[in-house]
This record gives C-alpha cells, sequence and structure tokens, in this order.
C-alpha cells in the first residue's frame, strides 16, 4: 500500500516543525492510490473511495458527476464549495452534523466571513494545497489546536478537488467528522 505525502506544517506524529504562532494542524497531501491514515476513519475513506471511483482516469471528477444517492450514508457531514474567480471559497451544500456543530446554516458563507487570523490562514493554506496539486488533502486537528481556540471539538477533514479534466478545480467536496469523545 501507499502512504500518504505529508505536506505543511503540524504537530503530534507528522514530525514536521511548529511555528510560532500557528495553530499547526496536521495535514496530508493523498496523491495517487495513497491510503488516508489509519485513524482517519471509515466514512473519510468511504468518501475517498466514492471521489476516486468518479475520477475514471481523469485527475479529478467534475461536479456534475456527484450523485448524493450513492452516499447517503455520508450526507450529514459532507460540504460543498464554490471556487469563485477570486479564490473566496464558498459553502454551496453543508451537511446537517457540521451545520449543528458549528451552530447555523453555512450555506452561502465565505470561509474568510466566518475565520480569521491563524486559523483562516491554516485552512486557505490546506483548500489552496488542494487546488494547487487538485489532489486530496486529509487534515485533523489536535488537542493543541482545540485548546487554542478554546474549542475542544476534535475533528478529521477529508477536502476534494473538482472540476474539469484540464485546468483548475472549480469546486471542493469535502467532510468532516467530529470525534464523540
Amino acid at each position: 500500500m501507499a502512504q500518504p505525502l505529508f505536506s505543511g506544517t503540524g504537530t503530534g506524529d507528522s514530525g514536521a516543525p511548529t511555528e510560532p504562532g500557528r495553530l499547526n494542524r496536521v495535514f496530508h497531501l493523498v496523491v495517487g492510490d495513497a491510503d488516508l491514515p489509519p485513524n482517519a476513519g471509515s466514512e473519510l475513506a468511504e468518501l475517498l473511495a466514492y471521489w476516486r471511483g468518479l475520477c475514471d482516469e481523469r485527475v479529478m471528477p467534475e461536479r456534475s458527476d456527484l450523485d448524493p444517492l450513492a452516499i447517503p450514508r455520508l450526507l450529514t457531514n459532507i460540504f460543498l464549495m464554490d471556487v469563485e474567480p477570486d479564490g473566496v471559497y464558498r459553502f454551496g451544500l453543508v451537511g446537517e452534523a457540521m451545520n449543528e456543530r458549528y451552530g447555523g446554516q453555512l450555506k452561502g458563507c465565505a470561509i474568510n466571513d466566518l475565520l480569521s487570523g491563524d486559523t483562516l490562514a491554516e485552512t486557505l493554506e490546506e483548500h489552496g494545497l488542494c487546488m494547487e496539486n487538485r489532489a486530496p488533502v486529509y487534515t485533523r486537528n489536535s488537542i493543541e489546536v482545540a485548546s487554542a481556540l478554546d474549542d475542544f471539538q476534535l475533528y478529521h477533514r477529508l477536502i476534494l478537488p473538482l472540476g474539469p479534466a484540464q485546468g483548475a478545480p472549480t469546486a471542493l467536496l469535502g467532510m468532516m467528522c467530529f470525534d464523540r469523545s
């Protein structure tokens, strides 16, 4: 089995350096047939397998390839983001678990309207990594990150590019799974 390629800053088991003033979530660029880390969970692995099945020898599937009926058990944690021409990421579809977790309807909201500071910078870095490489990005936060935000909810996130065979992604499909502990 292929191993995921690590990219970005990080803490914990990543071995990457910690930068002062950064939240330092752990994130991986998942290339080729690389696997998600073992602790990522079955739902994220199922979404990655679904996305890879839609690729059909392309770098990424198009948004129109998605069929929500093919992944009904995943829908509560899924989000779909439009990538606007100016680089803004805007939620188009948001599962109920995410809306509930973040206290409201996220549909129509842009990331930069919801986040700020280091949280925004690292989130944009993760999304940018997905866009630039036209490849999946897996993220998990740590207790240190959650503590710094006064938010003790740990999560695992997968971001997947959607778009034409040639060119930049036009949307991102993602999923967040929150630890129950």
